[in-house]
């Protein structure tokens, strides 16, 4: 509809099997309830975005919907009043509940006589939730909350008032947004840390957050936590050596990207995670060889994805590197210094399950031997100038029979040496093969 329309004041028949309503960009009227009525008690979902709508007409309004398990209201002009009777409505079956409305703190919500003793997913990172009213929404929703996701604002975390005692397996999901100073960010993350400590499974910063220190010296654990987001954060090496001090064994995914960190500080912290799958460090142009093995040794053997692409590393540190990735999946060292040594450490690392390995745009030349075949899928080695021919003919001994993705653009291969050293590759599987910027590929060579 568009947002010259209205709802209908009244409509002549019954949608009992309407099962999802979404009202979107209109105007409502005070006579939304008799609109209401019209549905049947199927309707499972229920969107309300971007409307006039208060929410106060529906006081008094008898009807439940007692199928309806999932209910969003975003941009509207809701009260807090008009949301304790839209909740009202829905209370006894409500699973998720997502609230972006700018004008809702939740004051005074302590006052609502309803419980939502089925909610498992309660998403208030739009509102502006007050801690108080934070607390108030918490202490009507019963043990089966799950999942947790919570705006960052400055008052909300200025003491550790807010706890969740009901369910152990609560999930809280935090988008930290910056106070603008490192002390008022480390603070209220030191409260937020001790009021959700053992139920926060992902924090994200953004890239204006501050942090420099007073994070190791926390006296929480982060026992649950599995993923953090610190693309182009700011955070110090000290405030991430402390976040990760204190997270606890689950980490499954640490994104770096584009953070300032060198990794030199984080020695210390040896298998400290045995789960993780998915370490990023794209873009740290600061991020060190030593730095990089640092961050490797706290890997463990669940490790499925590494990306280092677009930093200055050469690998070199890595030779000595005594650790095996045995469930590795795919490499993307693209844009990177580094060489055949650095390579050979961490293919030596690898397990047999490599599949994609991206080298483009990096120093090496292929001379390597590091006793293994692998099942590789995908390699591609685009604007490598320093490889030869009989390089490429040793990484694709390397490769195994399944390669589908060649990529050899912009290299100086001739071509010619494949035959001249025998080859023994057999490319069957080969579905994709990129020459484009070969200019010294011979006819014979192709």
């Amino acid at each position: 509809m568009s947002d010259h329309q209205t709802l209908p004041r009244s409509i002549s028949f019954h949608l009992d099997r309407l099962t999802k309503l979404v009202i979107s960009r209109i105007v409502v009227r005070d006579d939304f309830p008799q609109f209401l009525l019209s549905i049947g008690k199927q309707l499972k979902i229920l969107e309300i975005q971007h409307t006039n709508f208060i929410g106060e007409s529906l006081q008094g309004f008898q009807k439940k919907f007692d199928m309806l398990e999932e209910l969003i209201l975003q941009a509207n002009d809701i009260s807090i009043n008009g949301l304790k009777e839209i909740i009202k409505i829905c209370d006894v079956s409500l699973k998720k509940l997502i609230i972006f409305e700018k004008d809702i703190t939740g004051d005074p919500l302590d006052g609502f006589s309803g419980e939502l003793n089925q909610l498992k997913h309660l998403d208030v990172e739009g509102s502006a939730f007050s801690a108080s009213g934070l607390a108030a929404l918490i202490s009507i929703i019963g043990p089966q909350l799950q999942y947790l996701k919570l705006p960052y604002k400055r008052d909300l975390y200025e003491e550790p008032i807010l706890q969740y005692p009901k369910n152990q397996r609560l999930k809280v999901n935090i988008y930290f947004r910056s106070n603008g100073s490192n002390n008022d960010n480390a603070n209220s993350l030191s409260n937020m840390f001790q009021s959700l400590g053992k139920h926060i499974t992902s924090l994200k910063m953004p890239y204006d957050c501050m942090i420099s220190e007073g994070l190791e010296e926390l006296p929480v654990s982060l026992c649950n936590l599995e993923k953090i987001y610190l693309k182009h954060s700011k955070i110090t090496e000290a405030a991430l050596r402390g976040l990760l001090f204190i997270s606890g064994c689950g980490l499954k995914y640490l994104n770096l990207e584009r953070s300032l960190i060198k990794g030199n500080n984080l020695f210390g912290l040896q298998g400290k995670f045995p789960n993780l799958s998915k370490l990023i460090a794209s873009g740290c142009q600061n991020l060190s060889d030593s730095g990089l093995y640092a961050l490797l040794v706290m890997c463990g053997p669940q490790l499925e994805y590494l990306d280092l692409h677009d930093t200055n590393i050469s690998g070199d540190d890595l030779e000595k590197l005594n650790l095996v990735f045995p469930q590795i999946l795919e490499l993307n060292l693209g844009f990177t210094k580094f060489t055949d040594n650095g390579l050979k450490g961490l293919l030596t690392a690898s397990g047999y399950k490599l599949k994609r390995l991206y080298l483009q745009e990096t120093e090496i030349t292929g001379k390597i031997i590091i006793g293994k075949t692998f099942k590789l899928s995908h390699l591609s080695l685009a604007g490598c100038k320093q490889l030869t021919d009989k390089g490429l003919c040793n990484l694709l001994d390397h490769t195994g029979n399944h390669l589908k993705s060649l990529n050899l653009s912009h290299t100086n291969i001739l071509g010619e040496g494949l035959a001249m050293t025998g080859c023994p590759v057999n490319l069957d599987w080969l579905q994709s093969l990129i020459l484009k910027g070969c200019k010294q590929l011979t006819f014979q060579g192709l």
